[in-house]
């Protein structure tokens, strides 16, 4: 499966930048391919699905606490 695949599927954590006709530009935050890069490079067997799905849970937390602050914000 592509990354682009597992992106749109919501495995990967994404946003999608720009939509053509075509082609969706997508970014992968980058501190999260840091995470899998240095547990592989410490010997660590990296599961994809593993990561993403703790990378997602932690920061769909932090999100949505941000988007209730803004939120919060925007009324007074």
């Amino acid at each position: 499966m592509t990354v682009a695949r597992m992106a749109d599927e919501g495995r990967l954590p994404s946003v999608v930048i720009r939509r053509g006709q075509v082609q969706k530009i997508r970014r992968i935050p980058r501190a999260f391919l840091d995470r899998i890069v240095a547990d592989a490079c410490a010997g660590a067997e990296v599961d994809l699905e593993e990561y993403a799905a703790v990378w997602l849970s932690e920061h769909t937390q932090d999100s949505s606490q941000a988007s209730k602050a803004t939120r919060r914000a925007e009324l007074t």
